[in-house]
């Protein structure tokens, strides 16, 4: 599956959302439904999976098959079978019955067992409460279901155990107002709820299983002459999820895996749910990893994921189930979510919901008293007018003005003001001519919009609107295509050691690929603009492009929940450029970062080793800077040597403590051994000062300690300096740590390529067994 299709499943399963009237006549007549649409418009995002057989029982001998249980002397089977559902649909913790039948000796067939909370927690069947309360079962096949219930509940209470839910399988049909009046009745003398599964809720779970776990049901109730499945042919995309959901599926279950990395773990639970929804599993299943997902959302209360995934809870149950009292209940969370947002794609997203409800309503699948179209329309407009009157944030500004231009427009459409519609498609116009000059404005989405807008509308507005939206993309699809030819050959001129001319070819192409559709392109460009300016020696100029690209990167994570490689590739070139400038705490960020999102991607073992490598390196120059610090700069640092080690940086560490003179430190920790001192090692720290690399470096590394900073540059052979007062912690660097800090991840590579994270960073032993093979 493509980086594009695996981000667009991320960020809601869907490439152009366009509103129902665009693909369906005002005629209902041969309708196809909302998932019929969809698989049609994306079925990539279905299961592509062929089975040449399936289990053949029909439900109504599968229900004579319950209903004669006891004339074949069944009821053993039959325990075993409700066993078996009943850790599938209610919770997974039950034990096994070790008495006689009847519930031996312990009065009852089954019950739950303690589960530790981290487990628990986890679990997307069922409640986590399950794990840590005890909950009793019974099952029986007798036909006088309600004496056998109000028997088996007093057996129960008998026991004087503190179980705080009863359930009570029978293989009977239940009315739902004699169930329910039993329940009542028997909750009162019970103390405890009192849940009475009959044959009716069984079959209908049997039935919504996959058909590997119908096999397993009616092995368990011994029903033989069943055909099997033959064959089972996933395509690529189902053979991809589902490697892909096992791997996540392991990792949620590990308690120890997402150590201070809540916000990964909500992320790789809210990946499983629409795994699970590419794959078709059965909606139980689909809705559980849902609401896993924001169950363990709720203790970060971070608002954008949370969002995304209320977000994609409403727009599966619209799509894939047609569940359109759901989808309404799920649009107010959205809303209220959205509303603490400022940003236009946050925004957008209500907007996609909200471009359904007046076909909903059109069509009599919502209600129009609690579509609430007219609240639920001035709310949203509202949201957009603010953003659209931010002129600080163009882009921003222009995609809100667009959402609502197609607000107004669609109310239009569906109220017959024909006029008006033709308003809307003449000020989406001018949008298109306002953008220009904005490259990351989404074009391509709004050109897919209109493209299936044209399969219902016809009219000279909208055919010029198409035209030169057509027309925006040839020229921003033609830009696209020459940037990156101006890539390869700015590449070729760094090759050729011609910096001055690859920073030219970088310059055209970074202005020809300034659009969203081509971030990947231009972080790329702006990594080897990065490149071009370091090999002048421009290492300021050189930082910024290297913090361009990895904010850009950046963008793909909090839009979507995704940390991509390029990121790595960016901070680990601005970990480099920030080394060169000799800022110890910038360094040591960069450095940081670096080890967060290289812990995060799935880094084959080559690439693992060598990010491995470099880093090393990078930590071999820092330990240059700590030997370089003048003796007044050493009460500055004497803090330091702790975070160090926490950062895992064990070679810088040793410097820092050689440079401090912490003789008994260095004992402590097996570096020197009895009768060795700091002299012994005096000609190995001056090996290690007097590498090569020391020229690439100023002789005195900047602290940034005091009120103030100096920074120094050469350009033209003139030295500039400028001294600043120091500034407190701004809001952007706030955001990208507070982000990195919620994206931690506990493992590295795959397979059993683990390492730990940042704060307990150990290189591989084959290429240092100890630490005194540096030297």
């Amino acid at each position: 599956m493509s980086n594009v299709k695996r981000e667009t499943e991320r960020a809601g399963g869907h490439t152009n959302d366009v509103p129902e009237f665009a693909n369906q006549a005002r005629s209902h007549r041969s309708r196809p439904t909302p998932r019929e649409l969809m698989r049609i418009r994306h079925p990539d995002l279905f299961s592509d999976t062929r089975t040449d057989d399936v289990p053949q029982l029909a439900r109504p001998t599968f229900e004579y098959h319950l209903d004669s249980l006891t004339n074949r002397k069944q009821e053993i089977e039959f325990e075993h079978f409700c066993r078996k559902l009943a850790e599938r649909e209610i919770c997974p913790n039950l034990c096994l019955q070790t008495g006689p039948t009847g519930g031996g000796d312990s009065k009852v067939d089954s019950e739950t067992y303690p589960v530790a909370e981290e487990i628990a927690e986890r679990w997307w069947i069922g409640t986590p409460s399950a794990g840590k309360e005890r909950w009793a079962f019974a099952f029986s096949a007798k036909k006088d279901w309600k004496a056998k219930v109000k028997a088996d509940v007093q057996s129960i209470l008998s026991t004087g155990r503190d179980y705080m839910r009863i359930y009570f399988f029978t293989n009977q049909f239940v009315r739902d107002k004699a169930r329910a009046e039993c329940e009542d009745e028997l909750e009162k003398v019970a103390g405890v709820p009192v849940h009475i599964v009959d044959r009716a809720w069984i079959v209908e779970k049997v039935y919504e299983a996959d058909h590997h776990q119908q096999e397993i049901y009616f092995a368990a109730l011994g029903i033989e002459g069943v055909s099997r499945e033959k064959k089972r042919r996933p395509g690529p995309h189902d053979t991809a999820r589902i490697e892909e959901l096992e791997k996540l599926d392991q990792q949620v279950a590990d308690p120890a895996r997402y150590q201070g990395a809540r916000y990964q773990l909500v992320e790789d639970c809210l990946r499983s749910a629409l795994l699970a929804r590419g794959l078709e599993r059965p909606r139980s299943e689909v809705d559980g990893r849902f609401l896993q997902a924001d169950r363990l959302a709720q203790d970060l209360n971070h608002n954008q994921q949370r969002l995304r995934i209320a977000y994609n809870r409403a727009w599966t149950a619209f799509w894939w189930y047609e569940d359109y009292t759901e989808f309404n209940q799920l649009y107010d969370v959205v809303e209220q979510r959205a509303g603490m947002s400022d940003q236009a794609s946050d925004i957008n997203l209500l907007f996609n919901l909200w471009m359904l409800l007046l076909p909903s309503k059109d069509k009599g699948n919502i209600e129009p008293k609690i579509a609430k179209i007219e609240p639920r329309s001035q709310c949203l407009a509202t949201m957009l007018e603010k953003l659209s009157a931010d002129s600080t944030r163009p882009n921003q500004a222009l995609q809100a003005r667009t959402a609502l231009i197609m607000l107004r427009t669609t109310r239009a459409y569906y109220s017959d003001k024909p006029d008006e519609v033709e308003d809307g498609w003449r000020d989406l116009s001018e949008v298109v001519d306002q953008s220009e000059g904005l490259g990351t404005y989404p074009a391509e989405h709004l050109f897919g919009l209109v493209k299936e807008l044209g399969n219902s509308i016809d009219s000279p507005a909208f055919d010029a609107l198409y035209a030169k939206l057509a027309e925006t993309m040839r020229v921003r699809r033609g830009q696209a295509e020459a940037g990156m030819a101006h890539v390869e050959r700015a590449i070729q001129k760094l090759r050729l050691d011609k910096p001055y001319e690859a920073i030219q070819w970088f310059g055209r192409a970074e202005n020809l690929l300034i659009k969203k559709e081509y971030r990947e392109e231009l972080v790329r460009t702006l990594v080897g603009t990065s490149f071009a300016y370091e090999r002048v020696g421009l290492l300021w100029a050189a930082r910024n492009k290297a913090l361009a690209a990895a904010d850009l990167t950046l963008a793909v994570f909090t839009e979507q929940g995704q940390i991509i490689y390029a990121t790595l590739l960016a901070l680990k070139r601005l970990a480099w450029i920030e080394l060169k400038l000799g800022r110890i705490p910038h360094s040591l960020e960069a450095i940081t970062f670096a080890d967060l999102i290289a812990s995060q991607l799935d880094l084959t073992e080559d690439a693992l080793e060598a990010y491995l490598e470099e880093r090393q390196m990078q930590e071999w120059l820092l330990g240059i800077h700590f030997l370089n610090l003048p003796v007044q700069a050493l009460p500055s640092v004497t803090r330091l040597p702790d975070n160090l080690q926490r950062l895992g940086l064990g070679d810088a560490w040793i410097a820092l403590l050689f440079a401090l003179g912490h003789e008994e430190a260095l004992r402590a920790v097996g570096f020197l051994e009895d009768g060795e001192n700091l002299e012994t090692f005096q000609p190995a720290f001056e090996h290690w000062h007097d590498q090569s690399a020391v020229t690439d470096i100023p002789p005195c590394p900047i602290l940034v300690e005091g009120e103030a900073s100096t920074f120094r540059t050469i350009i033209l052979g003139s030295e500039i300096v400028v001294e600043t007062p120091k500034d407190t912690l701004n809001k952007s660097e706030w955001l990208w740590h507070n982000t990195m800090v919620h994206g931690r991840q506990r493992k590295w590579g795959e397979g059993t390529v683990e390492q730990p994270t940042f704060g307990e960073l150990e290189y591989d032993s084959k290429k240092r067994k100890t630490r005194r093979e540096i030297f």
